[in-house]
């Protein structure tokens, strides 16, 4: 045997009001407005230095840069003068060779030959770890000094 449900009562059609529920108000201690208020200003203190900061920082490494680059520019250059000389120096030689009227005096060519390449390599070098020291220091100076006032900031923040 089933049971027949009983018809539902029919549903209101209005909608029923919904209570505005009201909170008591209070006024906030003026110690408390001052520290929220003191809070906030330096919040934006120390965004805006570290805003500061990050500009400085962006800045000093588009400097870096630009002189990495310059820097790896004269290098490029140094080093093709440096293996234009050593062809030519290489094609002289060959041309005394093939001009040499006796084996004493190919010996005598390549010892030359090999003392004038050993002294230009040692200039070349020298003037290599001139310009990469330069380089280096050029590079390094803007981010040393980045990082000090960065370390000062943080120094005066804290």
């Amino acid at each position: 045997m089933t049971t027949k449900a009983a018809p539902k009562a029919a549903a209101s059609k209005a909608a029923p009001k919904a209570e505005v529920v009201e909170f008591p108000t209070f006024d906030m201690p003026d110690t408390v407005r001052e520290m929220a208020e003191k809070g906030v200003a330096q919040a934006k203190d120390a965004y805006d230095k570290y805003k500061s900061m990050a500009e400085d920082m962006t800045d000093m490494l588009e400097d870096n840069f630009q002189s990495a680059s310059k820097n790896a520019t004269e290098v490029n250059k140094k080093v093709l003068a440096a293996a234009k000389g050593t062809m030519v120096a290489s094609f002289d030689f060959a041309e005394k060779v093939m001009a040499a009227k006796s084996f004493a005096e190919v010996i005598e060519l390549q010892t030359a030959f090999a003392r004038e390449q050993f002294e230009a390599a040692q200039a070349q070098a020298r003037d290599f770890q001139e310009l990469t020291q330069k380089a280096a220091e050029e590079a390094a100076a803007p981010v040393k000094d980045s990082m000090a006032k960065a370390m000062e900031s943080f120094k005066i923040a804290s």
